[in-house]
C-alpha cells in the first residue's frame, strides 16, 4: 500500500502549475504550427485532468498562474482535432499563450477553474 504524498505548500504548487503551463504550452504551439497532432496534445490534456483528480496538491488554494493553465485546458480540449480549423483554433488559443509564455494576465472575458472533481 502507498503512502500519501506530503502535503504540499502553496510555493510547490505554483511550481507544479508552472511545470505542467509550460508542458501544455508547448505542446498547443506545436499542434498549431503543424509539428504534432490533436491525439498528442489529448493525450496530455488526459495526464493533466487525471493528475488534477487524483493529486492532492491540487487540493490547495488556487496558484496565481493557474487560471490560465485552466484555460488552456478547456480550450485545447475544445478547439484541436479535426472539428475545428486550425485557424480557429489557432486565433482562439494564441492570447492563452502568449499569457502563459508571456506570464501576464489573460485578455478581458477569458477565464477558467479547476476541474470540479480537483477543487
Amino acid at each position: 500500500m502507498s503512502q500519501p504524498k506530503d502535503p504540499m505548500n502553496a510555493t510547490e504548487l505554483q511550481e507544479v502549475v508552472a511545470g505542467r503551463a509550460k508542458e501544455l504550452t508547448v505542446a498547443v504551439r506545436q499542434y498549431i504550427d503543424g509539428r504534432s497532432s490533436a491525439k498528442d496534445v489529448h493525450a496530455l490534456l488526459n495526464t493533466i485532468l487525471t493528475e488534477a483528480e487524483a493529486d492532492e496538491r491540487w487540493k490547495l488554494p488556487v496558484a496565481q498562474e493557474e487560471e490560465a493553465l485552466w484555460s488552456l485546458v478547456w480550450s485545447a480540449q475544445h478547439l484541436c482535432g479535426s472539428e475545428h480549423s486550425m485557424d480557429l483554433a489557432r486565433e482562439r488559443l494564441e492570447p492563452i499563450l502568449q499569457a502563459l509564455e508571456q506570464r501576464t494576465a489573460l485578455p478581458k472575458g477569458m477565464y477558467a477553474r479547476r476541474p470540479r472533481s480537483a477543487a
